[in-house]
């Protein structure tokens, strides 16, 4: 699945100021894999907290300092299907709780809906495909919560630079992992006490897993641009502060198996604009 990650970033990341879906794997991986800002193999690195070189991080963001886009936005919203063929099973200890067992217990998570749609969490829907400027992230941090015996999502979206603050609030001690990084500082998530913040230090694909419950994996993807965004359990996804009156495009892929659906998409300032995905999934023979 790490190759997966490697070429979903290249695909979804800003490499100067061209933002736009690779042709092909191999080659998107290549591509930014030359420009050094992509480390491809599993010894990527992570601070266990909050600490980042914002300067390298700006310059990586936005090489060709080019100007912040200040122009009217609008929101790019919708949901995420599945189609093919249903998740396999995946064995989860007999001691986990029932939540954690439906949160980890197929390869990816469904929901059927109306006319039997099969709404898709998890999925990672990116927009991309503006040239001549960059823009801002908006919020410094993102937040991963423990949810009863769960986390809240199987994946997170990061743009680099962005800090990751684990909240528990279950009865439980955690001790969230983040890979690759470091893994001789180990923080103790307290019941109901301060956030844990993990740090991606460079573009990829890493994951958070708690010391004590290794089944409890939450993929996570550093890109180099903002407008990222997750499906939640009902499939939906959202993302705001899209450029508006610009043709651009909206990308969806899944941590859980190799698939790809991408719509073009203009938007009008202060509208919300939708799009509906779907993604197919064929069982490998």
């Amino acid at each position: 699945m790490f190759a997966l990650g490697v070429a979903l970033v290249a695909s979804l990341s800003c490499k100067r100021s061209a933002v736009a879906p690779a042709t092909s794997d191999a080659g998107a991986a290549a591509s930014v894999a030359d420009s050094g800002l992509l480390n491809t193999s599993l010894d990527g690195g992570s601070s266990p907290i909050a600490e980042i070189d914002r300067e390298r991080v700006a310059s990586a963001l936005n090489p060709d300092s080019l100007p912040y886009y200040d122009g009217p936005t609008g929101v790019v919203e919708g949901y995420v299907h599945v189609a093919g063929d249903l998740p396999p099973s995946v064995s989860v200890p007999s001691t986990a709780c029932a939540q954690a067992k439906s949160m980890w217990g197929t390869g990816f998570r469904q929901r059927t809906g109306p006319r039997d749609a099969r709404a898709l969490a998890d999925a990672v829907v990116a927009v991309t495909g503006y040239r001549g400027f960059a823009i801002r992230e908006a919020h410094s941090a993102k937040d991963l919560v423990i949810e009863g015996c769960t986390f809240s999502t199987r994946t997170l979206t990061l743009t680099l630079g962005q800090t990751i603050e684990v909240r528990n609030t279950s009865k439980d001690f955690w001790t969230p992992v983040l890979e690759p990084g470091p893994t001789v500082f180990l923080r103790m998530a307290v019941p109901g006490g301060e956030a844990i913040k993990l740090t991606p230090q460079r573009p990829g694909r890493y994951r958070i897993y708690d010391r004590d419950r290794t089944y409890a994996v939450v993929d996570v993807y550093t890109l180099l641009q903002p407008l990222h965004s997750v499906s939640g359990d009902d499939g939906h996804y959202r993302i705001e502060g899209v450029p508006a009156g610009l043709k651009l495009k909206v990308s969806t892929t899944h941590p859980a198996f190799d698939a790809m659906a991408e719509h073009e998409i203009m938007v009008e300032a202060g509208k919300s604009t939708r799009i509906d995905l779907s993604l197919k999934h064929t069982l490998r023979k």
